[in-house]
């Protein structure tokens, strides 16, 4: 059994819980972030800000969203709040003299800053961890609201925690006086608090995933259910505990990459986190396409629509779902314009800056429409569709690099990997309902025969056909080749990969790109993942990814348990011998790269 739960930040599933872990979306954000270049964040915020005028920081974008929702579609709720609580402080002479709408007030700011999108307290109280949240969430209202009445945050706290904290001492514990509550006041407070957890979860599903995500445009593959674009990228190290995390508690959670909630298919946020190490390349020529699009912008009421932001965001999502089985000159396909629209429509509407699917701006989505046509008209006075091409190659094979890094990666870590209906083969579609399209399983099952004939050749018969697909790679044959081959491996031997150890591995790269590495143990049986990431400054002119010699002397190093042992590559079939001293053991990352960009390695 698994839970349709979305945590937050640093938040952990409650161990207590009769589940197998949650469906996955935590996951999906621990791995896209290997594939953002963090030592960028600097430039690329300068440069979105730049370009766009938004310099506001996340938490701020996504407070001012949740206050929005509280106003607007969840005021309602908010009342009956607000009515509970005053009838609870209608009971305590120190909290009697507060009004309503301050009462509102406070609960507003409350609910506003919940970093989380519920608690779980119930008849047996509060645990440390929901208690720790509400603590938190109190102290930053408090410091966002330093005119507000410092007594209101005082009852409100006293409202919603249990008086007894002996038994779970928090520091800086703020006691304010009041005199001991009566069993129906308690029970009154925990109705209250109960009732608060049941509305914190929509506010900020419609806040952040609803209304921020689609306001905060700095890089669009962080804007993911789960996830939270304040927090850049993940280090190797931070992946790994993670993985360690999830193989001692939730050995069978599920992997996620796409979903039907995901807010891009995995291949789109891919590509879109190649534009992290492209960030100097990629801001000076959205600058050079906002000038040439600009005779394509309306002006309504004084202002062009779409707004700059609107039209960042839609750069990063024609770069990110473009077809690539093109020509030198990209020409889109008919179905790109009205998949972008469709798209850019939900974006503007749910952002609810200049419309909203409750009050349409008609002059500002028509001016978007005609926006999106005219760029995408391939005429011959179009400079837009040759000015990106250069970029939308780039982009496209970095992605497709980074694709299948995060396959290979998916395959070996602990937990039970998803593969959404499509995701076989390139996902690049949008957010629904531009991912529910129908998915070509002839065409699957076809490419699926294919690869089943190459993993059954031997290795030196098996060259020819790899490096096809490699070239070929727009056909998605290299990735379903990767897919099918993980998965076997997996069904094959499911005591190493659902109960086995997880052993990250040390890299010595050397070069100007970055790998992760880690095995996967069990008795004496080993597998080993080894993926490249961030390899952008590795790519030849003609964009064919590194291989073989473009990594020097870089190396994964082998602790002792697996020194001493050969390898081969299930890709490729080859047999891999380590190089060792009598201090150490190393897999060259040539090695393992010779023929395909990633590796599994079965010991033998």
């Amino acid at each position: 059994m698994l839970a349709e739960k979305i945590l937050s930040g640093h938040e952990q599933l409650p161990r207590r819980w009769a589940v197998h872990g949650t469906t996955g979306y935590n996951y999906l954000n621990d791995l896209n972030g290997l594939y953002i270049d963090t030592r960028q964040t600097r430039h690329l915020r300068r440069a979105y800000a730049k370009l766009t005028g938004r310099d506001e920081p996340f938490d701020d974008v996504l407070y001012r969203s949740k206050r929005l929702i509280i106003d607007t579609a969840m005021a309602s709720e908010l009342t009956v709040l607000t009515q509970m609580l005053d009838r609870i402080a209608a009971s305590s002479r120190k909290s009697r003299d507060f009004t309503r709408d301050s009462l509102g007030d406070v609960t507003t700011e409350v609910v506003a800053c919940f970093p989380v999108y519920r608690t779980y307290v119930d008849q047996e109280g509060w645990t440390p961890e929901d208690r720790a949240v509400v603590e938190r969430t109190i102290a930053r209202a408090r410091r966002r609201n330093p005119a507000m009445e410092s007594s209101l945050f005082d009852f409100f706290r006293e409202v919603m925690l249990p008086r007894d904290v002996d038994a779970d001492p928090l520091p800086n514990d703020r006691r304010v006086g009041y005199p001991p509550w009566s069993q129906e006041d308690a029970a009154e407070r925990l109705r209250f608090a109960m009732k608060l957890q049941q509305y914190t979860g929509p506010v900020h599903a419609k806040g952040l995933e609803d209304t921020a995500f689609y306001r905060y445009n700095l890089l669009l593959s962080v804007n993911e259910v789960g996830g939270d674009p304040g927090r850049f990228g993940r280090t190797a190290a931070e992946f790994h505990e993670a993985c360690g995390h999830r193989l001692r508690y939730w050995p069978l959670e599920l992997l996620s990459t796409s979903t039907h909630d995901t807010k891009l298919g995995e291949d789109v946020r891919a590509r879109i986190n190649a534009m992290s190490e492209l960030s100097a390349e990629w801001t000076r020529e959205v600058g050079r396409w906002m000038r040439i699009n600009n005779r394509h912008r309306t002006v309504i009421e004084a202002e062009p629509a779409p707004d700059r932001n609107d039209e960042y965001r839609f750069y990063q999502a024609l770069l990110g779902c473009w077809p690539l089985e093109g020509a030198p000159a990209p020409t889109p396909s008919p179905d790109l314009a009205p998949r972008l629209h469709e798209y850019m429509l939900k974006a503007v509407r749910e952002a609810k800056l200049h419309t909203s699917w409750l009050t349409p701006n008609q002059p500002y989505e028509e001016a978007l429409q005609i926006f999106v046509a005219r760029v995408l008209e391939p005429r011959p006075d179009n400079r837009f569709l040759p000015a990106i091409a250069r970029l939308l190659r780039r982009v496209g094979a970095i992605g497709m690099l980074n694709s299948l890094s995060q396959v290979v990666v998916k395959l070996g870590s602990p937990g039970v990997p998803d593969f959404y209906q499509g995701s076989e083969l390139w996902d690049l579609s949008l957010v629904d309902p531009d991912n529910r399209r129908p998915v070509d399983f002839e065409r699957r099952r076809a490419l699926l025969d294919d690869v089943d004939r190459v993993l059954t050749l031997c290795p030196v018969q098996r060259l020819a056909p790899l490096a096809d697909m490699l070239r070929g790679w727009t056909d998605g044959r290299i990735k379903l080749l990767t897919t099918t081959a993980g998965l076997r491996l997996r069904r094959n031997d499911p005591e190493l990969f659902l109960s086995g150890g997880y052993l990250p591995l040390a890299t010595d790269v050397t070069v100007a790109g970055d790998a992760i590495a880690f095995a996967r143990v069990h008795e004496d049986r080993a597998m080993l993942f080894v993926a490249p990431r961030l390899c952008a400054r590795l790519f030849t002119e003609d964009l064919h990814p590194p291989l073989g010699a473009a990594w020097k002397t870089s190396r994964v190093l082998l602790p002792p348990e697996l020194a001493g042992r050969r390898f081969r590559h299930v890709l490729t079939g080859a047999e891999l011998e380590p190089t060792s001293t009598a201090d150490e053991s190393w897999l060259f990352l040539g090695q393992i790269f010779e023929q395909v960009p990633v590796g599994i390695l079965a010991s033998t």
